[in-house]
């Protein structure tokens, strides 16, 4: 894999602040650059060509990449072309990036939040009917109901199948 040049860390480092990104995620986005850096390397592209970057997106779909994680790399490659920008002599565009544009100031800061649309809610295992099994002996019922209980919070505390819980419910 290729690397980043050792001279521009600290330059992109300081175009990262520029735009308002955290220490703390500033690996993240040279993580970006450097699998970009390899990518226009491997596929013989210019980084310094913005052309290059819907090629990357794409090798990033294709690779199963989510949305939020294809949204950083453009925005670390984009700020990134700031750099390339000024190094050519070419300064008509901003030395910032619009956070509006590529992702949210949130997404920024923070290059771990995923849109919550993708979000599946787990099925409701309150839904059961547990009740001990037809013909079972009545007698001490709220014990047996307090068993089941326990099992049910167990199950739920560990994430087993709602089918685990109905199999173990007409145990009880």
């Amino acid at each position: 894999m290729k690397t980043i040049p050792p001279a521009l860390v600290p330059q992109y480092k300081a175009l990262l602040n520029q735009n308002g990104i955290s220490d703390k995620y500033q690996h993240h986005y040279l993580k970006w650059l450097r699998y970009y850096l390899d990518f226009c390397h491997k596929y013989k592209f210019d980084d310094s060509n913005p052309q290059s970057l819907p090629s990357f997106i794409g090798k990033l779909k294709e690779k199963k990449q989510t949305q939020a994680s294809q949204k950083h790399a453009h925005t670390a490659i984009r700020i990134y072309y700031t750099f390339t920008q000024s190094q050519s002599g070419n300064s008509k565009r901003e030395s910032t990036i619009r956070p509006e544009y590529h992702a949210t100031a949130k997404e920024l800061q923070n290059p771990f939040i995923t849109p919550t649309s993708n979000h599946k809610p787990r099925p409701n295992t309150n839904k059961l009917n547990l009740k001990p099994r037809a013909g079972a002996y009545n007698g001490g019922n709220e014990k047996w109901m307090a068993v089941l209980e326990a099992i049910s919070n167990e199950i739920k505390v560990r994430h087993y199948s709602p089918k685990t819980l109905k199999s173990y419910a007409t145990w009880v």
